[in-house]
């Protein structure tokens, strides 16, 4: 005849063996240990704790002559994890005699001699020994005489932290090439923690939770970011080591149960309303910023590499992930790529230039004053092949740097309040000459007057970069 299992739901031995060997094995079910005290007629001197000889299986504590008194006898002693009754003590001190024997030998093994241990009874002693388990860490359980509560605060926390390269090469195909690469960091830290509350009050036993919160900490850090588009010999890279390219991420994420957020007392649910108001009361609040972007755009090709435009960004930044009204999209000045070919530098300082003699590829008579351009590189090594387009072959030609156009005449530009480019006549060149007015100049925009001085911008070819 076979029987089913009675209790077919319940743990697994090795589970409840697991819990008595973690947790209940922990706590000690006896009140404090007292120790023996010496009464009238003992020696003096004699003291409730010290060293002894032990030998395995023998019965005997065995000391120096006088160490121990005689109303230890009936009393206990502790040695090692062995606790024995005291049965007798030899008349001159040196020896005891104890109801068992003991599992191993030791000629130096320290004792306690101390009163028989009494079974904790009351639910105050129980959570004393609770804490003093270390079962909780540095929380304590305690225990509320008038409402019969238990209180026991249970913590969690967890951490994972990451760091990886990141490289999604897309491949070579026809001379084609796509491929990104950044250095990636991500730390996650969560911490939950409440407090399970046992109720033996006067409604019988229960149980609940109350000043449930946890944190979720988010910190994403992909750095040096690089984007790369190769085509045969010559590749364009955005970003890169040193830019500041990449994805920050700073996220807080609180929960919390609560009735009622405004006014104590709505953190406090049983199991049962648990499950019917739980949803309805759990709080969530989100904080931190995230920004999202790449810099810089160079070009390298036969061993050589020009930064193109190092001060361009595209970037996506939310200062408060909160709220989704302080997204920021920063996009970059495109014109600032195109604005190549002559411009006024009237009222400005002779500005840095690429080579310290005027370039010329025609004769040109003295008297007549050079011009400024800023063109690629590409175009001011080889100028030759390039002046026609700018019109500049009869030109005397100085090429400006690009980091004194960007962070000098760029901002004084914008200072002067001009909304409109200036265009060359045919998308080539623009129509002044230092101080002088070029008719081919083309306006665009609100009517302006000689001197109200303009600054020309050139087609924006960017061959040969």
């Amino acid at each position: 005849m076979s029987t089913a299992s009675v209790w077919p739901d319940c743990p697994s031995s090795s589970s409840r063996s697991a819990f008595k060997s973690s947790v209940l094995d922990r706590i000690d079910f006896y009140q404090p240990e007292l120790a023996w005290t010496p009464v009238a007629g003992d020696a003096t001197g004699v003291q409730a704790a010290g060293s002894a000889a032990t030998s395995a299986g023998g019965q005997q504590l065995t000391a120096a002559k006088g160490q121990f008194a005689a109303s230890m006898a009936g009393r206990w002693v502790t040695v090692g994890a062995q606790t024995l009754r005291i049965d007798s003590v030899a008349a001159d001190g040196s020896t005891l005699t104890v109801s068992g024997s003991w599992d191993t030998t030791g000629a130096k093994r320290d004792y306690r001699v101390h009163q028989a241990r009494v079974k904790i009874s009351t639910l105050g002693e129980f959570v004393d020994a609770l804490n003093a388990s270390g079962l909780l860490g540095d929380q304590r359980a305690s225990y509320d005489a008038v409402s019969g509560d238990i209180r026991i605060p249970i913590r969690f926390a967890y951490a994972l932290g990451l760091e990886t390269g990141i490289d999604l090469g897309i491949g070579d195909q026809d001379g084609f090439a796509l491929s990104t690469s950044a250095q990636g960091e991500l730390d996650l830290q969560l911490d939950a923690g409440f407090d399970l509350i046992i109720d033996l009050g006067e409604g019988g036993f229960s149980l609940a939770i109350d000043e449930f919160k946890a944190q979720a900490a988010l910190s994403l850090d992909v750095s040096d970011f690089a984007a790369q588009v190769g085509l045969g010999f010559v590749s364009l890279t955005a970003g890169g080591a040193g830019s500041g390219s990449g994805l920050q991420l700073d996220a807080v994420l609180d929960l919390a149960l609560d009735r009622t957020p405004e006014a104590a007392g709505g953190a406090r649910f049983t199991f049962g309303e648990l499950v019917s108001e739980g949803l309805g009361s759990l709080r969530l609040d989100l904080s931190g910023s995230a920004y999202a972007g790449i810099k810089g755009l160079s070009a390298s090709g036969s061993g050589v590499t020009v930064a193109l435009a190092p001060d361009l960004e595209v970037a996506l930044a939310l200062s408060d992930l909160g709220d989704l009204g302080s997204l920021q999209v920063i996009l970059p000045d495109f014109g600032a790529l195109s604005d190549l070919g002559q411009i006024d530098i009237g009222g400005y300082p002779r500005p840095p230039v690429i080579y310290g003699q005027p370039i010329l590829v025609e004769r040109v008579p003295v008297s007549r004053p050079p011009v400024y351009l800023r063109v690629p590189p590409g175009h001011a090594k080889h100028w030759r092949k390039h002046c026609h387009e700018y019109r500049a072959c009869g030109e005397r030609v100085y090429f400006v740097q690009d980091r004194w156009y960007e962070r000098e005449y760029v901002p004084r530009y914008q200072q002067r309040g001009r909304g409109d480019r200036d265009r060359w006549d045919d998308g080539r060149r623009a129509g002044y000459r230092d101080n002088q007015r070029d008719d081919r100049y083309e306006r665009r925009g609100d009517d302006r007057r000689g001197d109200d001085r303009g600054r020309g911008h050139g087609h924006g070819h960017g061959h040969d970069r």
